[in-house]
């Protein structure tokens, strides 16, 4: 199963299952207020690097589907990325010493370190890029699972041995990062040396798509950075734990527009459509189905997992799970839009949510708090799709569920 689409789903969901057991771990033993700043400080360390890449990922994607030598694509892709370093290591410490100053002294050595390394998530997921359109499921499988697993692995550890403090949190997500990139080398073994296609081109298409990757990252993770000085450690505590429950179905999203990109980006205008429109009739289905599975076990498993503390998620969650739906509609929108070369539309469509999330959140999380922070995030999602479906002549028809399509969801997500 993991050698199919599916593999990326099984993959994230896997990722997604392990940081919902070790997040009660982390709650109980630092509590809300800990757990929001450790929440503000792992949302840093994981969309920066995706900020700073400026949408090469993306580009190499699309170049790899069309190019007749994927490898000197990486060749050049990480070349580029070398020079992500400095900024890295300039936000780590601009970070370190205004929104988490809070963080302790060996905590912010480490988080600053973790940003510093964005040369080496840049490259791995480019490298997850090429796998992608190889349609190698097994080895993403491996790639997507090791960073998580040795996170967890390290949070276990801690927690039974009761050392398990917010600096302690901190070292384990940034040795997490470091393993995933040694564990793409070892399962995508490309030699730095050799043909590399020239940089211009590639760094002038990367930009292009940057708004989409940097947007869509931002419209998920930026708020709970921002959410710390408006609704506070321990109201964003909540929404850490809603948010990982209800978007833990997001790599549908992922899989589905993986499954059909390069069928999207090659071949004629007819049948690129047709994929398009197979991939978004499947996503339909399996994300009104993931948020209807959301919303029925998030009142039984919050309070059982993370305690009565985190009862005020719980609402959260089924607001967030109707986002979700939203946000495995829009993955695969706007993969068709960069498959077809419509980088710049794709970007236009996340900064839209992006920006429409964004007003939201200031309106709303200040005058009710959680609930308004979670509304706020819906509506984001929701403007993504209207722009997307705009842009890839997407009508309302295709947004609703087909009795016909039910089956085909699955088979498309289950082919090798």
């Amino acid at each position: 199963m993991i050698h199919s689409p599916v593999g990326l789903v099984v993959a994230r969901l896997l990722s997604a299952a392990l940081a919902l057991i070790t997040s009660p771990l982390i709650a109980r033993a630092i509590g809300a207020e800990g757990r929001g700043l450790v929440a503000a400080a792992t949302t840093a360390l994981m969309i920066l690097p995706v900020v700073l890449a400026f949408g090469l990922p993306w580009a190499v994607r699309r170049r790899c589907s069309v190019d007749d030598d994927p490898c000197s694509v990486i060749r050049g892709a990480r070349w580029l990325a070398l020079f992500t370093f400095v900024p890295g290591a300039l936000f780590g410490l601009l970070l370190r010493y205004t929104l988490l100053s809070d963080l302790p002294h060996i905590a912010g050595i480490l988080f600053v370190i973790g940003l510093s390394l964005t040369p080496m998530v840049v490259i791995r997921n480019c490298q997850i890029s090429l796998l992608v359109v190889e349609h190698q499921y097994f080895r993403i499988f491996l790639v997507t699972v090791c960073q998580p697993a040795v996170y967890f692995a390290a949070i276990v550890a801690m927690s039974v041995s009761g050392s398990l403090t917010l600096t302690a949190v901190i070292c384990s997500y940034v040795g997490s990062v470091a393993s995933s990139f040694l564990m793409t080398s070892r399962v995508s073994p490309i030699s730095w040396l050799g043909s590399r296609v020239r940089w211009a081109p590639l760094a002038r298409e990367a930009l292009s798509a940057s708004g989409a990757q940097i947007s869509e990252i931002a419209s998920y993770r930026l708020n709970q950075m921002i959410l710390l000085p408006l609704i506070g450690g321990a109201a964003l505590g909540n929404y850490a734990v809603a948010a990982n429950i209800a978007l833990a179905p997001a790599p549908i999203g992922h899989a589905l527009g993986a499954v059909g990109f390069k069928d999207m980006a090659s071949g004629t205008e007819a049948s690129r459509r047709g994929s398009l429109e197979g991939s978004m009739k499947a996503a339909v289905w399996l994300a009104a189905l993931s948020a209807l599975l959301v919303s029925v076990i998030a009142p039984f498993i919050i309070p059982w997992a993370f305690g009565k503390e985190f009862t005020a998620a719980i609402p959260a969650t089924i607001v967030l799970a109707l986002g979700g739906f939203f946000v495995i509609c829009n993955y695969v929108l706007t993969s068709g839009l960069v498959a077809q070369g419509e980088t710049s539309r794709a970007s236009y469509a996340h900064f839209s949510g992006f920006i429409v999330g964004l007003i939201a959140l200031f309106a709303l999380s200040l005058p009710f708090g959680l609930m308004g922070a979670a509304f706020a995030s819906l509506l984001g999602f929701l403007a993504t799709a209207v722009v997307a479906s705009i842009f890839s002549k997407v009508g309302i028809a295709l947004w609703l569920p087909r009795v016909a399509s039910f089956k085909a969801a699955f088979s498309m997500i289950l082919r090798k």
